[in-house]
Protein backbone atom coordinates (compact mmCIF):
# COMPACT_ATOMS: atom_id res chain seq x y z
CA UNK A 1 0.00 0.00 0.00
CA UNK A 2 0.90 3.80 -1.05
CA UNK A 3 0.28 6.45 0.95
CA UNK A 4 1.32 10.23 0.08
CA UNK A 5 3.18 12.00 2.05
CA UNK A 6 3.00 15.57 3.59
CA UNK A 7 5.17 17.12 0.42
CA UNK A 8 2.72 15.04 -2.00
CA UNK A 9 5.37 12.89 -2.79
CA UNK A 10 4.04 8.78 -2.69
CA UNK A 11 5.77 6.65 -0.10
CA UNK A 12 5.51 3.16 0.83
CA UNK A 13 3.71 2.11 4.69
CA UNK A 14 6.24 2.40 6.90
CA UNK A 15 7.34 -1.39 7.73
CA UNK A 16 6.34 -0.48 11.58
CA UNK A 17 2.90 0.04 10.41
CA UNK A 18 2.55 -2.78 8.06
CA UNK A 19 4.21 -5.20 11.13
CA UNK A 20 1.60 -4.07 13.24
CA UNK A 21 -1.15 -4.89 10.76
CA UNK A 22 0.52 -8.35 10.26
CA UNK A 23 0.37 -8.94 14.20
CA UNK A 24 -2.76 -8.14 15.05
CA UNK A 25 -3.85 -10.45 12.39
CA UNK A 26 -1.41 -13.20 13.64
CA UNK A 27 -3.01 -12.84 17.56
CA UNK A 28 -6.36 -12.49 16.07
CA UNK A 29 -5.91 -16.24 14.46
CA UNK A 30 -4.61 -17.33 17.85
CA UNK A 31 -6.53 -15.56 20.22
CA UNK A 32 -7.82 -18.35 23.01
CA UNK A 33 -11.07 -16.81 23.83
CA UNK A 34 -14.29 -15.96 21.98
CA UNK A 35 -15.18 -12.24 20.80
CA UNK A 36 -17.35 -10.74 23.04
CA UNK A 37 -18.34 -8.36 20.59
CA UNK A 38 -19.63 -8.26 17.27
CA UNK A 39 -16.41 -6.52 15.24
CA UNK A 40 -18.18 -5.57 11.72
CA UNK A 41 -20.91 -3.52 13.22
CA UNK A 42 -18.97 -0.67 13.78
CA UNK A 43 -21.48 2.34 12.89
CA UNK A 44 -20.08 5.28 11.00
CA UNK A 45 -18.39 8.18 13.52
CA UNK A 46 -19.74 11.88 12.83
CA UNK A 47 -17.67 14.65 11.91
CA UNK A 48 -17.10 15.71 14.78
CA UNK A 49 -16.29 12.71 16.49
CA UNK A 50 -13.90 12.32 13.48
CA UNK A 51 -12.58 15.68 14.35
CA UNK A 52 -12.20 14.61 17.98
CA UNK A 53 -9.86 11.15 17.22
CA UNK A 54 -8.20 12.67 15.07
CA UNK A 55 -7.41 15.89 17.03
CA UNK A 56 -7.38 14.79 20.68
CA UNK A 57 -6.38 10.85 20.78
CA UNK A 58 -2.79 12.13 21.08
CA UNK A 59 -3.43 14.42 24.26
CA UNK A 60 -6.56 12.07 26.15
CA UNK A 61 -5.67 8.57 24.44
CA UNK A 62 -3.31 5.58 25.02
CA UNK A 63 -1.93 3.19 21.75
CA UNK A 64 0.21 0.18 22.48
CA UNK A 65 2.41 -1.62 20.91
CA UNK A 66 0.99 -4.73 19.02
CA UNK A 67 4.03 -6.27 18.24
CA UNK A 68 5.31 -9.36 20.80
CA UNK A 69 8.23 -8.21 22.82
CA UNK A 70 10.84 -10.07 20.28
CA UNK A 71 9.57 -7.93 17.67
CA UNK A 72 9.59 -4.40 19.41
CA UNK A 73 12.61 -1.85 18.88
CA UNK A 74 13.13 -3.70 15.16
CA UNK A 75 11.18 -3.46 11.99
CA UNK A 76 11.06 0.41 11.40
CA UNK A 77 11.97 2.55 8.42
CA UNK A 78 14.11 4.44 10.85
CA UNK A 79 12.16 7.76 9.55
CA UNK A 80 11.56 10.21 11.97
CA UNK A 81 7.80 9.84 11.71
CA UNK A 82 8.13 6.64 12.07
CA UNK A 83 10.10 7.02 15.50
CA UNK A 84 8.46 9.35 16.83
CA UNK A 85 4.69 7.06 16.19
CA UNK A 86 6.82 4.35 17.80
CA UNK A 87 7.72 6.60 20.67
CA UNK A 88 4.23 7.73 21.43
CA UNK A 89 2.88 3.70 21.78
CA UNK A 90 3.36 1.85 25.23
CA UNK A 91 4.32 -1.98 25.81
CA UNK A 92 2.87 -1.75 28.86
CA UNK A 93 0.32 0.01 30.55
CA UNK A 94 2.50 2.69 32.61
CA UNK A 95 -0.25 4.65 34.68
CA UNK A 96 2.67 7.29 35.68
CA UNK A 97 3.61 8.01 32.18
CA UNK A 98 0.28 8.55 31.57
CA UNK A 99 -1.20 10.47 34.33
CA UNK A 100 2.02 12.73 35.81
CA UNK A 101 1.90 14.61 38.39
CA UNK A 102 2.46 13.29 41.51
CA UNK A 103 0.46 11.35 44.28
CA UNK A 104 -3.50 11.12 45.56
CA UNK A 105 -2.77 13.47 49.00
CA UNK A 106 -1.02 12.69 52.01
CA UNK A 107 1.28 11.04 50.36
CA UNK A 108 -0.71 7.85 49.28
CA UNK A 109 -0.37 6.95 45.46
CA UNK A 110 -3.37 7.73 43.11
CA UNK A 111 -5.77 4.57 42.95
CA UNK A 112 -5.62 3.61 39.90
CA UNK A 113 -9.20 2.75 38.37
CA UNK A 114 -9.82 0.58 34.54
CA UNK A 115 -13.25 0.64 32.66
CA UNK A 116 -13.49 -2.16 30.51
CA UNK A 117 -16.19 -1.34 27.98
CA UNK A 118 -16.61 2.39 28.81
CA UNK A 119 -18.87 3.09 25.76
CA UNK A 120 -19.51 6.99 25.25
CA UNK A 121 -17.55 7.66 28.65
CA UNK A 122 -20.46 8.59 30.21
CA UNK A 123 -19.42 6.74 33.77
CA UNK A 124 -15.62 7.30 32.84
CA UNK A 125 -16.32 11.23 33.27
CA UNK A 126 -18.84 11.25 36.31
CA UNK A 127 -16.17 9.46 38.14
CA UNK A 128 -13.49 10.96 36.99
CA UNK A 129 -15.00 14.40 37.75
CA UNK A 130 -16.14 12.76 41.34
CA UNK A 131 -13.01 11.20 42.39
CA UNK A 132 -10.35 13.72 41.73
CA UNK A 133 -7.76 12.06 43.10
CA UNK A 134 -8.15 8.56 41.29
CA UNK A 135 -6.78 7.93 37.68
CA UNK A 136 -9.40 6.29 35.24
CA UNK A 137 -8.38 4.82 32.04
CA UNK A 138 -11.80 3.45 29.88
CA UNK A 139 -11.07 0.79 27.17
CA UNK A 140 -13.53 0.82 24.05
CA UNK A 141 -12.94 -1.92 21.03
CA UNK A 142 -15.70 0.44 19.19
CA UNK A 143 -14.18 3.95 17.80
CA UNK A 144 -17.06 6.12 17.55
CA UNK A 145 -17.57 5.83 21.79
CA UNK A 146 -13.90 6.66 21.80
CA UNK A 147 -13.79 9.91 19.74
CA UNK A 148 -16.73 10.71 21.72
CA UNK A 149 -15.17 10.28 25.17
CA UNK A 150 -12.20 12.16 23.78
CA UNK A 151 -14.29 14.91 23.20
CA UNK A 152 -15.55 15.07 26.98
CA UNK A 153 -12.29 14.52 28.62
CA UNK A 154 -11.46 17.48 26.62
CA UNK A 155 -14.60 19.56 27.19
CA UNK A 156 -13.77 19.11 30.88
CA UNK A 157 -10.74 19.96 30.65
CA UNK A 158 -10.11 16.52 32.87
CA UNK A 159 -6.24 15.34 33.63
CA UNK A 160 -7.16 11.95 35.53
CA UNK A 161 -8.87 10.61 32.75
CA UNK A 162 -8.01 8.93 29.52
CA UNK A 163 -9.26 5.78 26.78
CA UNK A 164 -7.63 3.22 24.57
CA UNK A 165 -8.88 1.87 21.80
CA UNK A 166 -8.60 -2.30 22.09
CA UNK A 167 -10.52 -4.96 22.59
CA UNK A 168 -10.55 -5.27 26.80
CA UNK A 169 -9.86 -9.18 26.88
CA UNK A 170 -6.83 -9.00 24.34
CA UNK A 171 -5.60 -6.21 26.38
CA UNK A 172 -6.18 -8.33 29.59
CA UNK A 173 -4.66 -11.22 29.16
CA UNK A 174 -1.38 -9.92 26.39
CA UNK A 175 1.44 -8.44 28.46
CA UNK A 176 0.22 -4.96 28.61
CA UNK A 177 -0.84 -5.12 32.19
CA UNK A 178 1.64 -5.25 35.03
CA UNK A 179 1.14 -7.62 38.01
CA UNK A 180 -0.46 -6.17 41.07
CA UNK A 181 -1.28 -2.19 39.03
CA UNK A 182 -5.14 -1.94 39.14
CA UNK A 183 -7.57 -0.95 42.25
CA UNK A 184 -10.33 -0.98 40.11
CA UNK A 185 -11.81 -2.76 37.15
CA UNK A 186 -15.56 -1.64 35.77
CA UNK A 187 -17.40 -3.85 34.08
CA UNK A 188 -20.76 -1.70 33.36
CA UNK A 189 -23.72 -3.20 31.57
CA UNK A 190 -21.66 -5.46 29.12
CA UNK A 191 -23.16 -6.83 26.16
CA UNK A 192 -25.37 -9.59 28.22
CA UNK A 193 -25.41 -12.18 24.51
CA UNK A 194 -29.06 -13.12 25.33
CA UNK A 195 -30.07 -16.96 24.46
CA UNK A 196 -33.85 -16.36 24.03
CA UNK A 197 -33.93 -20.44 23.59
CA UNK A 198 -33.59 -20.51 27.20
CA UNK A 199 -30.30 -22.73 26.86
CA UNK A 200 -28.07 -19.53 27.35
CA UNK A 201 -26.01 -21.00 24.47
CA UNK A 202 -23.97 -17.32 24.14
CA UNK A 203 -22.56 -17.85 27.46
CA UNK A 204 -18.78 -17.97 26.45
CA UNK A 205 -19.25 -14.79 24.55
CA UNK A 206 -19.53 -13.07 27.92
CA UNK A 207 -16.43 -10.38 29.18
CA UNK A 208 -17.24 -11.66 32.86
CA UNK A 209 -15.74 -15.16 32.26
CA UNK A 210 -12.65 -17.22 33.35
CA UNK A 211 -10.48 -15.43 31.10
CA UNK A 212 -11.03 -12.13 32.25
CA UNK A 213 -10.79 -13.06 36.04
CA UNK A 214 -7.54 -15.52 35.59
CA UNK A 215 -6.10 -11.99 34.60
CA UNK A 216 -7.75 -9.95 37.30
CA UNK A 217 -6.21 -12.50 40.04
CA UNK A 218 -3.02 -10.90 38.38
CA UNK A 219 -3.33 -7.74 37.78
CA UNK A 220 -5.50 -6.31 40.93
CA UNK A 221 -3.35 -5.20 43.74
CA UNK A 222 -3.65 -8.32 46.08
CA UNK A 223 -6.49 -8.38 48.71
CA UNK A 224 -7.76 -4.69 47.98
CA UNK A 225 -7.95 -4.80 44.48
CA UNK A 226 -11.67 -5.26 43.30
CA UNK A 227 -13.86 -5.73 40.33
CA UNK A 228 -17.70 -4.11 40.18
CA UNK A 229 -19.85 -5.39 37.41
CA UNK A 230 -23.69 -3.92 36.63
CA UNK A 231 -25.91 -5.49 34.10
CA UNK A 232 -29.67 -4.80 33.63
CA UNK A 233 -30.43 -8.09 32.08
CA UNK A 234 -31.86 -10.97 33.89
CA UNK A 235 -29.69 -13.85 32.12
CA UNK A 236 -26.66 -11.81 32.75
CA UNK A 237 -27.27 -11.58 36.53
CA UNK A 238 -27.22 -15.74 36.65
CA UNK A 239 -24.36 -15.95 34.51
CA UNK A 240 -22.72 -13.51 37.40
CA UNK A 241 -23.99 -15.92 40.01
CA UNK A 242 -22.59 -19.27 38.22
CA UNK A 243 -19.34 -17.93 36.97
CA UNK A 244 -18.90 -16.88 41.18
CA UNK A 245 -19.97 -20.24 42.17
CA UNK A 246 -18.47 -22.51 40.08
CA UNK A 247 -15.28 -20.75 39.12
CA UNK A 248 -14.20 -17.82 41.14
CA UNK A 249 -15.42 -18.56 44.73
CA UNK A 250 -13.45 -21.88 44.88
CA UNK A 251 -9.81 -20.17 43.75
CA UNK A 252 -10.21 -17.33 46.69
CA UNK A 253 -12.52 -14.74 45.40
CA UNK A 254 -14.82 -12.98 47.98
CA UNK A 255 -17.98 -10.96 47.61
CA UNK A 256 -17.89 -7.19 48.40
CA UNK A 257 -19.79 -3.86 47.43
CA UNK A 258 -18.91 -2.42 44.31
CA UNK A 259 -17.16 0.92 42.56
CA UNK A 260 -19.53 3.56 42.86
CA UNK A 261 -21.53 3.76 39.78
CA UNK A 262 -23.11 6.81 38.27
CA UNK A 263 -25.90 7.65 35.39
CA UNK A 264 -25.13 7.02 31.84
CA UNK A 265 -26.82 5.67 28.53
CA UNK A 266 -27.84 2.27 29.50
CA UNK A 267 -28.34 2.96 32.70
CA UNK A 268 -31.25 5.65 31.97
CA UNK A 269 -32.46 3.26 29.00
CA UNK A 270 -32.88 0.23 31.60
CA UNK A 271 -35.09 2.81 34.24
CA UNK A 272 -37.26 4.02 31.60
CA UNK A 273 -37.76 0.33 29.78
CA UNK A 274 -38.63 -0.69 33.69
CA UNK A 275 -35.46 -2.84 34.18
CA UNK A 276 -33.55 -2.84 37.69
CA UNK A 277 -29.96 -2.63 37.59
CA UNK A 278 -28.01 -5.31 39.63
CA UNK A 279 -24.06 -4.11 40.86
CA UNK A 280 -22.17 -6.58 42.25
CA UNK A 281 -18.88 -6.11 43.68
CA UNK A 282 -15.87 -9.23 43.77
CA UNK A 283 -12.07 -9.39 45.59
CA UNK A 284 -9.29 -11.65 45.17
CA UNK A 285 -8.05 -13.36 47.98
CA UNK A 286 -5.58 -16.14 46.93
CA UNK A 287 -5.88 -18.67 49.40
CA UNK A 288 -3.05 -18.90 52.14
CA UNK A 289 -0.69 -21.98 51.64
CA UNK A 290 0.77 -23.76 54.39
CA UNK A 291 4.83 -24.41 54.34
CA UNK A 292 5.69 -27.37 56.58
Amino acid sequence: MRVRSSDGACTSRSKYARATVKTNAERARGRTWDLTFIPNTRRKMSRRQKENYRELFDAHGIRFDARPRTMRGSGDDGSASDEASRMKRYETLDWDRAFPGGGGGGGEPRRRVLELGCGLGDNLIAAAIEFETYVFLGVEVHRPGVATALGEIEARGLTNAKVCEMDALWLMTGEYVEDASIDECLVHFPDPWRDESGLDRKAHRRIVNETLLTSLERTLRPGTGRLSVATDDDQYARHLERVFEQFARPRGWVRCDPFARFDSKYASRALEEGRSCVDVGFRFHPPSVDVA
